[in-house]
């Protein structure tokens, strides 16, 4: 696959590559929601108004090589690209303690997909059954805690489910829990109840009906998109076909689409979902990515109803610049089916407007993000403090405009979508990488990379090479003021002019608590990777070749004062996608 940029010139191309990586309303749109009018432990420890204190004792050999393991990009989307990775997580025995209440003998492991993975504050999974099949907290048998590695708020996730809620939405409740491990401060994680059956039968009429866990995943006949699809409930029983209904029912024509999707799916509740991705910014979620969903067939009805998951990348002013809309996203096979039928256009744009209409109170969410920022301040940490402000405004500043454009957008109508399907994300290995450099930090953006450093770049790959003429190197941030994350990636960049004016570059990027001398890194896209660019000299186009995804950046000197030397190497092989780019 290749994709395109453009550059005015060679210096200007290689600074863009990093940006490459980095109220109220009816219960019409959902199923009933039968949770017990009775007050329990659970209330309280899912109320959003307090901070739960949890701190965890476990052995520090055992949480050492818990906090490292990792799902890799390339076993998802190489090795198993048609089917489901195995989890690379195991359980290990702990000791809880919850606002003072202590439970021994506890599973305790890691969890997340790449944007979330983490080894300095994991999100953890905590199963209080895990060594004994009948050992509770106060009824509690399992927890989930995410470490919002995406949202330097801390709030997004759970202003998300509470607005998603408010819609109708069967979504999981969401608190705030301030986590220790070994006496290390690990703070504010967002305590996100686990789809499981108790979340079922608190929302659907039966909780014996087959759950679904989708992770770029899609109701599409090809196992790059079914295969990867994971079965949650009812698992001994190898019976698909519910799913493959669905698959079925988007291949009917424009005259029975509706009829026949409507046989399997509550297509009201799905444009609710659907609306309210739109509404949270929740690019990252099935509409506009195929990623980060639940799916219940509930058995009364006998239809499907999704379930809202992965929420800590919501409410971000870049994503309708990024995907060119802000009323439509519509990249999964069913949105994608439904905006292209008249009737279904239709019917969707009239419930996302009525959801602004009954529920989307800009004062009073606006109100409730300043409830949520008082109550979590108090745990950040000075460092952290003007980073945590920021992304705040910005999730205010997005409730308010997500309206106003909303309306104008949809103002005369459906507006136009016409995006394509997302494609299949797979990939393919092209060959082997390595380079040296040596540079000083805080060149990047210098006019001339030839006069700040040098490099060497070997690439062991089918139709690339040539004789070179001019080396180059430089190192630094680059500061994007929409993303203040990128003050936190170190780049290095290696550029090759050959003797035909080709030009070949590589931009390393990896975090920069990484950057110091003698540090050998273990390349893990998304967290540090590289990529290897082609340039026609004089042309506006840079071909993208692969990326390393995996393989070993050594560091011999390094630091991040300015006009220090940056000297090492990196090796590792080339990969390619075959088919898609994840989030386009």
């Amino acid at each position: 696959m290749i994709r395109c940029i453009k550059a005015d010139t060679v210096a200007a191309l290689f600074l863009l590559l990093p940006a490459l990586f980095f109220a109220s309303c009816d219960d019409t749109a959902g199923p009933t929601d039968n949770q017990s009018s009775g007050y329990t432990y659970e209330d309280e420890f899912f109320d959003p108004e307090r901070v739960t204190e949890v701190r965890i004792e476990i052995d520090q050999d055992d949480w050492d090589e818990l906090r490292v393991q990792r799902k890799t990009f390339i076993d998802v989307f190489g090795v198993y690209c048609t089917a489901v990775a195995p989890s690379p997580y195991q359980y290990y025995p702990a000791a809880v303690t919850i606002d003072g209440e202590t439970v021994e003998n506890v599973g305790v492991r890691k969890k997340g997909f790449f944007g979330s993975q983490s080894e300095i504050r994991p999100s953890l999974k905590i199963d209080f059954s895990e060594y004994d099949g009948d050992l509770r907290f106060h009824g509690i048998k399992r927890l989930t805690l995410n470490n919002n590695r995406q949202d330097l708020s801390r709030i997004k996730q759970c202003l998300c489910y509470e607005l998603m809620d408010r819609a109708g939405l069967p979504a999981p409740r969401c608190s705030f829990v301030h986590v220790f491990v070994n006496g290390t401060d690990l703070g504010i994680y967002s305590n996100v109840e686990p789809i499981k059956k108790p979340f079922l039968r608190r929302h659907f009429s039966d909780d014996s009906g087959n759950l679904y866990e989708g992770q770029i995943t899609d109701f599409r006949d090809d196992p790059m998109w079914l295969g990867r699809l994971e079965k949650e409930s009812n698992e001994e029983e190898d019976d698909w076909s519910d799913v493959l209904a669905v698959v079925a029912a988007l291949e009917e024509p424009d005259d029975t689409l509706l009829a026949e999707l409507e046989k399997i799916v509550d297509v009201d509740a799905f444009y609710h979902h659907w609306a309210m991705e739109i509404l949270t910014g929740h690019w990252d979620g099935y509409v506009q990515n195929t990623n980060n969903f639940y799916f219940y067939n509930d058995p009364g009805p006998g239809k499907f109803y999704f379930i809202p998951w992965g929420t800590d990348g919501t409410f971000s002013s870049r994503v309708p610049e990024q995907f060119g809309s802000w009323s439509v996203m519509a990249k999964c096979a069913l949105a994608h089916r439904l905006y292209e039928h008249p009737e279904g256009r239709e019917a969707y744009i009239a419930v996302l407007r009525n959801l602004i209409d009954t529920m989307w109170d800009t004062d009073e969410i606006t109100g409730r993000i300043d409830e949520m920022h008082d109550l979590v301040v108090p745990y950040i940490s000075g460092l952290e403090l003007p980073l945590f402000e920021a992304v705040t405004d910005d999730v205010k500043k997005f409730i308010t405009d997500v309206k106003t454009n909303v309306l104008a957008e949809t103002a005369d109508g459906p507006p136009e979508w016409n995006e394509p399907l997302q494609d299949p994300i797979c990939l393919i290995e092209k060959g082997e990488v390595s380079a040296t450099f040596f540079t000083t930090w805080g060149t990047i953006g210098w006019p001339n990379p030839f006069l700040t450093g040098t490099c060497t770049l070997d690439m062991d790959v089918e139709g690339i090479g040539g004789t070179p003429q001019l080396r180059g190197a430089m190192a630094g941030t680059q500061y994007n003021p929409e993303n203040p994350l990128s003050l936190f990636m170190a780049i290095i960049m290696n550029i090759v002019l050959m003797e035909d004016g080709t030009v070949y570059g590589m931009a390393i990027n990896f975090p920069i608590t990484e950057l110091y001398s003698g540090n050998e890194i273990v390349i893990d896209f998304p967290n540090s990777n590289a990529a290897l660019v082609k340039m026609v000299q004089g042309s506006q186009e840079a071909e993208i070749l692969g990326i390393l995804m995996s393989g070993t950046l050594k560091l011999d000197i390094a630091s991040p004062i300015p006009g220090s030397i940056i000297m090492g190497s990196i090796t590792g092989p080339l990969w390619n996608f075959v088919a898609g780019w994840p989030g386009q």
